[in-house]
C-alpha cells in the first residue's frame, strides 16, 4: 500500500502526540508509520504502535532515500511539481526530523474540501 507524509517533527515526543491524535481521529495504528534517521534519534519503539522505520544514510548518493521512497509505494514515480517537496523532506530527515506516514486511503478525496 502507499503512503503519504503526514507531517515531519523535529523530536520524537512531537511525532509521538501527533500519532496519538491521528488514532484518536480514526486512523488505525498499523497504519501509521514513524520515519526517523537513526543517526540522530535513538527511540526504537513507539508507545502508540506505531512502526518505526528506519532511514539509515547508506551512501553520499542518498540510496536511503530512495528507500524511503520506495516505502511510500514501490512504483512511485515523483514528478517534477513533487520533486522539491520530496527534496525538502529529505533535507529534513538528514537534519535529524521525524516523519509520520499514513496509508493513503486515509487522504481526503478532495483536499478543498478541508479548505471549506
Amino acid at each position: 500500500m502507499a503512503k503519504f507524509i503526514y507531517d515531519s517533527f523535529n523530536t520524537f515526543e512531537e511525532a509521538e502526540i501527533a500519532v496519538e491524535e491521528l488514532i484518536k481521529s480514526g486512523v488505525y495504528q498499523g497504519d501509521i508509520t514513524i520515519v526517523i534517521n537513526s543517526q540522530y534519534v535513538k527511540e526504537d519503539v513507539s508507545r502508540s504502535g506505531a512502526m518505526i522505520h528506519e532511514a539509515d544514510i547508506l551512501d553520499e548518493d542518498s540510496s536511503w532515500w530512495d528507500a524511503v521512497v520506495s516505502f511510500f509505494s514501490p512504483e512511485l514515480q515523483v514528478d517534477e511539481e513533487h520533486s522539491e517537496e520530496f527534496e525538502n523532506y529529505k533535507e529534513l530527515v538528514l537534519k535529524g526530523a521525524i516523519l509520520v506516514l499514513v496509508e493513503d486511503f486515509y487522504l481526503p478525496n478532495d483536499a478543498s474540501d478541508e479548505e471549506n
